[in-house]
């Protein structure tokens, strides 16, 4: 009889804590959020004081810059100068990625008239 009475007790106590866990997750990521600035991004320097700027940018420069079917100038200007790499791919160090173990990268892929075909935020 005790099994039974345990379980939906179990189960609240089990919703109470996703609830809180995403409250504080989600709170977390507003607090880290920063408007894209052209200039702070491609002056950028990675270190302890700010090692993700970028990452905190990343949402901003999405919703207010399209890049798919900018010219590659077009993204150098706003951007800056990529990672040496591909000569049809950008790739942009992010920095830390919010939660402050992973990594990221912004990709960029070209076509052969070197216009954005597409745009994506990489953690690794």
């Amino acid at each position: 009889m005790k099994m039974k009475k345990s379980i939906p007790i179990l189960a609240i106590l089990l919703i109470i804590g996703g609830l809180f866990y995403l409250n504080i997750f989600s709170f977390d990521l507003a607090k880290h959020h920063k408007e894209f600035n052209s200039e702070e991004w491609k002056n950028w320097k990675e270190s302890e004081f700010e090692f993700r700027l970028r990452w905190e940018m990343i949402g901003s420069l999405n919703k207010k810059h399209k890049l798919k079917g900018k010219y590659k100038n077009e993204i150098i200007n706003l951007l800056g100068k990529p990672e040496p790499g591909w000569k049809k791919e950008f790739s942009y160090n992010l920095g830390l990625t919010g939660n402050g173990v992973n990594a990221g990268v912004l990709k960029i892929l070209f076509d052969e008239n070197d216009i954005c075909l597409s745009s994506e935020t990489i953690e690794h």
